[in-house]
Parts: structure tokens; C-alpha cells; sequence
């Protein structure tokens, strides 16, 4: 970028921030469409050109045939599948749909009894919304994305079912500035022969997780504890070897005087003798460490026992850094993984707390767009009309609940008392504690014959003291009307001043 270049930049930047910019003004400096360019990575080949349509389909960052493995590991090994397991039970916390205020409390309830009858309908094998719910977060974790269709019915008055696809078939064109979705699968089963269809841009919704290009690939957050537990797996198989053939503790060798061979014994005669006798030693010596007796001749058995695990002292420390590492590239707490050590103070689990937290953020936001997307369509085909829902999950613990509500608590109280001191409006005070407008815009209770809302106050409408400050309230306010109801007297030079 050139100093002429800068300086235009600048300039425009100037004419944004300038109050006196009128939009023609800022349309005169701004460009036709974009200016920058896509660079899409080729590290696993190039962007493919394709016969049929000469679409551009772009790969994503990674091998997409990792995404199986993740499900098939998830299936088969303990840490894996603990990992996901924990995602579930703590993301589904439950939920509530939620529709804007326009709507009556009448038609909310009425509209959210069809939803969940309806979804009943969705995903075959499923405990209704909940059932799904647990699924969409698997995938979410698995394949790095949500990947659905919502499948409407003949006639278009329904959504008649949710289906899930396997976000590894899922492959990107981009033509002329948009994404278009496709999927790649099997056309002739007989041939193995794979064929590209093209998705619906209204019933087909994908959302990915992670990523810091344009690219619309999500990343499975697992991919990052593949190695990690490749290393664990060789590890495993070591320890089972020894075990195998040393035993925890150790093994015991036994020697034997070898016999001599018979005359008119053959070779292969001799052979067959010195392995039953061996085998007839170790069958023995099998038995008898069951009950703790060992027999045999002096002179002609020799007893010697090797403790391996002397020699195994720092194999926990080997496999607890194991472990550390594959609990990292699962992104969840080692402690989940029964590691030791790690954030054990109380400042470090608050830190392992919140960190969690804005996980299963994340991950809510996802799955809240995309089922809010396949219910509003599904209602709106019913016939219900609203401007907008949203799917609301409940807090995950009651401590975060707590700190929650807490944290409501003393905003009320400052948004409180800056509306009462003329600083926001009541929208704003709306507004800050989340909501779209006030309920009302005149109080319920009079500001005049409440206070503020403190911390820790009684709630309780029969307190002695809270029902005397509420009279010596009730007594002000009236004896403030009488005031200014009854005129004051006044003097012939219309003072009302005393003499």
C-alpha cells in the first residue's frame, strides 16, 4: 500500500466520522462490491474444477476423513468418549422458546405446545426437541458442525421431519461471491460410485464451529487429541505386552537340568520329550503359585525372580503426561479425565468454571440459531404469526445461575437509580436489563411509594418492618398531595412568606 493509498484511506475514514457527511458523501468514496480477494488453502490439493457446472468446489482446511475416525473413537475409547459424553449432559440444560413481546401469552403457550408436539415427529428415534438437542451437540463436537435439513411435507403446510447429515459429505462451491452447499453421496452402491448434489439453500442449514477464514468448514474440536491418543494407544499396548509377559510384579524363571537322550532316541523323539517336560514345568509351577507351593529337586530346578516393577517407577508420570495431553486436545478439564493436580485451588477452578462456561456459550448460540431457523418455518407454515424466537437454555449450574442473578440484582439497583436521577430513559432502563421495551410505562407501584431495590432486603409482604416502612411511605405521599392540593395563604402583596 502506497502514501496516496494511505492518505485515501484516511480520507474516508475522516468522512465516516465526520458528523457533517451526508450519505451522498460516503457513497461518492465507497467501492462497487469488494476489493479484496479469496485465497483458499491448497495444502490438500487444489480447488477442484468440475465438469458438471464448471463449479469450484473449495476443500477445507483439514482431511475431512478424520471426521469418521473422531465417531468411531468416541464409540471406543474411554477418554474420547467421556469427553463427549460430558459435552452433552452440560449443554443440554434444558431450554425455553421464547417469542418477541408482540405476541400474547395466550398464542406463546399455544404455539409452543405445537412445537413440541411436532418435534416429536422429528429425527426417528429421538426423545422429542430434547433427544435432538442431545444429538445436534454430538455432531457439533464430532463433525465440527451442525449440518440439517429440515424437510417439509408434499403440500408445504408442515415441516415433517429434521434429518442430520454427516458433515464429512458436505463439500462447498463458491460462484460469484456465495457459498453453495453440496453433498457428496453414493449413487450406484454396487460400483461404490459417489456423485455431488446440490443442497437447498432454505431447508438445509449448516453452522460451523471454529475457523478463522471465510471458509464455511467447520473444525471438530477433537481433531486436536488424534495424536495425542495415537501416543496413548502404543503406550496401552506396551503396558499389555509387559503384563502379558512379565506380570505387574514380575516372572519367575525357572532353569532345568537338561536330560541327556536316550540311545536309539531320535532327534525329533528327543525334542518332543524336552518340550513336555518344559511344558509339564510350567503347568506346574502355574498351579502351584495359586496356592503359594513350589516343588521341585535339588540340584536340578533353579528359582530366580525378576520384579519389573522397580523398573517401571516412572511409567504413571509418562502416562499422566499422557493423559494431560490428550485431555487438552479434547479442550475439557484433566481433572474430567481423573488426572491429578492441575487447578486445585479455588481461584484455579473459578478459572476452570468460567472457561467452561463460555464454551457451552458457544456451542447454545449454534444450536439455538439452528433449531430457531426449522421452528419459526414450521410455525409460519402452520399458520402462527410473530416477528421472531429464540431458543433460550437454561444455566447450566445453580452456582452460575446464582452469580447470575446476582449480578441482575446490583444492575437493577444502579439502572435504578439512574433513571430516577434523569440520566437513561425508561427504554433504557429496559433495554439494559435485556429486555426489548418496558412492560408498562407507568409503574406498577409508584417510584414514590417504594425504594430501591437493595441487596438482601425482605421479599416477604408481611414484615413488620417491611410493612412499616411501607406505611410511613403511604403517610408522606399523602401528606405531600394534601400539600399540594390545599393552597397556601397568602398576604395582599401576593407573598405568602410570614411576616
Amino acid at each position: 500500500m502506497n502514501l496516496y493509498h494511505l492518505h485515501k484511506t484516511a480520507d474516508l475514514k475522516s468522512l465516516f466520522q465526520d458528523y457533517k457527511s451526508t450519505p451522498s458523501d460516503i457513497k461518492s468514496q465507497l467501492p462497487r462490491g469488494r476489493s479484496s480477494r479469496d485465497h483458499f488453502p491448497t495444502e490438500y490439493g487444489p480447488i477442484l474444477e468440475l465438469v458438471m457446472g464448471k463449479k469450484k468446489l473449495v476443500r477445507p482446511e483439514f482431511n475431512r476423513k478424520v471426521i469418521p475416525l473422531i465417531r468411531k473413537l468416541a464409540l471406543t475409547n474411554a477418554d474420547l468418549g467421556l469427553a463427549l459424553d460430558d459435552a452433552v449432559k452440560l449443554i443440554n440444560t434444558g431450554h425455553t422458546i421464547k417469542f418477541d413481546p408482540g405476541v400474547d401469552e395466550k398464542m406463546v403457550q399455544k404455539m409452543r405446545e405445537h412445537v413440541y408436539q411436532k418435534c416429536k415427529q422429528w429425527g426417528t428415534g429421538t426423545a422429542g426437541l430434547h433427544g435432538l438437542i442431545n444429538k445436534l451437540i454430538a455432531q457439533l463436537f464430532v463433525g465440527g458442525a451442525i449440518s440439517g435439513e429440515f424437510v417439509p411435507s408434499r403440500d408445504k403446510s408442515e415441516i415433517k421431519d429434521l434429518v442430520l447429515v454427516n458433515t464429512e459429505t458436505i463439500e462447498w462451491s463458491f460462484s460469484r461471491g456465495k457459498w453453495i452447499p453440496y453433498q457428496r453421496a453414493i449413487s450406484d452402491p454396487a460400483k461404490a460410485e459417489t456423485k455431488l448434489y446440490r443442497l437447498n439453500g432454505y431447508t438445509f442449514r449448516y453452522i460451523g464451529l471454529g475457523g478463522d477464514t471465510s471458509s464455511p468448514y467447520g473444525i471438530p474440536p477433537f481433531i486436536t487429541a488424534l495424536e495425542p491418543l495415537a501416543d496413548q494407544k502404543i503406550f496401552r499396548q506396551n503396558i499389555q505386552t509387559v503384563t502379558k509377559i512379565a506380570g505387574l510384579l514380575g516372572h519367575v524363571e525357572v532353569k532345568l537340568d537338561k536330560p541327556r537322550q536316550n540311545d536309539g532316541e531320535s532327534d525329533a523323539q528327543y525334542k518332543t520329550r524336552l518340550n513336555a517336560l518344559l511344558k509339564e514345568t510350567k503347568d506346574s509351577m502355574q498351579e502351584g503359585a495359586h496356592d503359594g507351593i513350589v516343588v521341585g529337586y535339588m540340584d536340578d530346578h533353579e528359582f530366580t525372580f525378576h520384579q519389573t516393577a522397580k523398573g517401571a517407577d516412572g511409567m504413571d508420570t509418562i502416562f499422566q503426561n499422557n493423559q494431560t495431553q490428550v485431555a487438552n486436545g479434547l479442550k475439557t478439564p484433566p481433572q474430567f479425565l481423573g488426572v491429578s493436580g492441575g487447578a486445585g485451588t479455588e481461584s484455579g477452578l473459578s478459572i476452570v468454571f468460567t472457561k467452561m462456561l463460555s464454551q457451552l456459550s458457544n456451542a447454545h448460540e449454534i444450536i439455538s440459531d439452528f433449531l430457531s431457523y426449522g421452528i419459526a418455518m414450521d410455525l409460519r407454515l402452520a399458520g402462527y404469526k410473530f416477528k421472531y424466537l429464540k431458543i433460550e437454555f437454561n444455566k447450566t449450574t445453580i452456582t452460575d445461575d446464582l452469580k447470575l442473578q446476582q449480578a441482575r440484582e446490583i444492575k437493577q439497583r444502579v439502572n435504578y437509580n439512574l433513571f430516577l436521577d434523569g440520566i437513561i430513559s425508561l427504554d433504557q432502563y429496559a433495554e439494559s436489563m435485556g429486555y426489548e421495551k418496558p412492560h408498562s410505562y407507568e409503574p406498577v407501584v409508584s417510584f414514590e411509594d417504594r425504594e430501591a431495590p437493595t441487596a438482601g432486603g425482605s421479599d416477604d409482604p408481611n414484615d413488620p418492618e417491611a410493612k412499616r416502612k411501607r406505611e410511613e411511605k403511604k403517610d408522606q405521599s399523602d401528606r405531600r398531595s394534601r400539600d399540594k392540593n390545599k393552597p397556601q395563604p397568602k398576604r395582599r402583596d401576593n407573598d405568602s412568606r410570614p411576616r
